[in-house]
């Protein structure tokens, strides 16, 4: 448990300070560029994702749990896991290239798609040492080196767009950084693990099988969760397609705290999940009592504050965004749920009829985006509106299907009055905000915060005891723990 509460500090510590970057770049990359840019840049990380999740090939996940649950197997799987992912990200890398020009991509998307490929290469390797890294639980480290990483290409890519407003430069400092945390998580790999470079091509099928279910799973996400952009694109044009992604990219800023959590707990129930005990199922509700907290107050500030949050940071160019924002902001906490129930059904190696759930997910959201994005454009003028609501509706069926595999004592009869009475501490923040009306955008943010802050507090959602003990494990330096070296086969 230590462990777990250092890793999850220091996630959520390094979220925090990646946010920072983030809201930086989104409030410079769609003035600079434009939405017609902004939106061709999004379609070309969309475009590529398909290809990296080719490369994945789910063995991310089957690293971290094979690692919980045998630490032996970390360095023979390991190194065979990125000579195959490498090996693939090359060879993929010429059909996105090829496919580009079949499809008749302009010659600066392509130049885009061959960069952002340049990363996926990069992050092959990466990704791996990550995934390792994560199975021991020594997160920590791993957490403070990309937030290195993004840093230097966030503040990187910025500079550039500010100086020449370059959309191809600030891709190439944007992936290049990727290589950052490579070097020094290799060497806090093989201090604990005895590293042979020996590769075993014996072995690469068990990899990718024992990562199958999990590939699955992850290209039914980025079917359903990227296909409206290629979609949008395809139907009412690129500067949807911006209004979009911007609004998309604000609240997933707020869901970002939820991959931190699942990130944390996610090796530790796996460790636990071969037999279902009571410390799974503590563990399973800690992580979404701390998710729901966090996400339904955001979900319902977001929605209050879109219009004049958006009409401060940009011009009218993206006025279209504010309706999105609004309807994304909604599925906020219901993305927090998905993901961390989604992580415990893994953990607890139901991940088979958790990929049932995610077909027909995956189903609904391109067939009813076929109707709702012509439908709102011809109501609205803006198709973005129907792509918004049916991701909505796509991640709720996600959460009753988790719902019903949750095992037995997950999201229990107190756990869910606790959430209820979230929920209401949040909704206490929907009078004060809309009474205040015109006043400025820092009053509103202030008194909403105040609002739940009190509303918390008084509906008992959290305790004096309970902050005191966040605020004491704040003033303590955590740091990644050190797993115990593991010995290989030869020893």
């Amino acid at each position: 448990m230590p462990s777990l509460k250092r890793n999850l500090f220091w996630l959520l510590f390094s979220q925090a300070a990646t946010w920072v970057v983030s809201v930086t770049v989104l409030l410079v990359a769609p003035r600079v560029l434009g939405d017609r840019t902004f939106g061709d840049l999004s379609f070309v990380v969309v475009y590529v994702s398909f290809f990296d999740l080719l490369v994945g090939s789910g063995i991310n996940t089957f690293l971290i749990k094979a690692v919980a649950r045998d630490q032996t197997s970390a360095a023979r799987y390991t190194v065979n896991a990125i000579a195959f992912k490498v090996t693939m990200a090359v060879l993929l890398t010429g059909v996105a290239l090829v496919l580009g020009m079949v499809l008749d991509f302009s010659t600066t998307m392509l130049t885009l798609i061959l960069v952002y490929c340049m990363g996926m290469v990069i992050n092959a390797l990466g990704t791996t040492i990550g995934a390792t890294l994560t199975g021991l639980q020594y997160i920590g480290h791993l957490a403070r080196w990309n937030m290195v990483q993004a840093y230097v290409g966030g503040v990187g890519g910025v500079i550039i767009l500010q100086t020449n407003k370059s959309v191809v430069w600030y891709a190439v400092v944007f992936n290049l950084a990727f290589l950052i945390p490579i070097l020094p998580n290799f060497r806090a790999l093989r201090r604990f693990l005895k590293m042979s470079l020996d590769i075993d091509l014996g072995l690469w099928w068990p990899i990718f099988r024992g990562g199958l279910p999990y590939f699955v799973l992850a290209a039914l996400l980025v079917v359903y969760g990227t296909i409206d952009i290629p979609m949008l694109r395809a139907l009412v044009g690129s500067e949807e397609v911006g209004w979009y992604a911007l609004a998309y990219r604000w609240v997933a800023v707020p869901a970002l705290f939820a991959v931190s959590v699942g990130s944390a707990f996610f090796p530790a129930l796996s460790a636990e999940g071969a037999q279902i005990n009571q410390a799974f199922v503590t563990l399973a509700n800690r992580a979404l009592r701390i998710v729901v907290l966090v996400a339904t107050p955001a979900a319902v500030g977001i929605a209050l504050i879109a219009g004049p949050f958006l009409g401060l940071l940009y011009s009218d160019e993206f006025a279209n965004s504010v309706p999105l924002l609004r309807i994304l902001a909604l599925h906020i906490p219901v993305v927090g749920l998905d993901i961390i129930l989604g992580s415990i059904v893994m953990a607890a190696d139901r991940q088979k009829k958790w990929v049932v759930v995610s077909i027909v997910a995956t189903a609904f959201n391109p067939l009813m985006n076929l109707v709702a994005i012509p439908v709102t454009k011809n109501v609205f003028d803006n198709g973005a509106i129907g792509a918004a609501i049916v991701t909505v509706f796509t991640e709720m069926i996600l959460m009753v299907g988790a719902i019903r595999l949750r095992p037995a004592g997950v999201l229990d009869g107190p756990m869910v009055r606790s959430i209820g009475r979230i929920v209401a501490a949040s909704a206490a923040m929907i009078p004060v905000v809309l009474v205040l009306g015109d006043a400025p955008l820092g009053v509103l943010i202030a008194a909403g915060a105040v609002t739940y802050a009190v509303a918390s507090f008084a509906l008992r959602t959290v305790s004096v005891a309970e902050v005191r003990g966040i605020l004491a494990g704040l003033s303590r330096r955590g740091g990644g723990a050190a797993p115990a070296p593991v010995p290989t086969a030869a020893d």
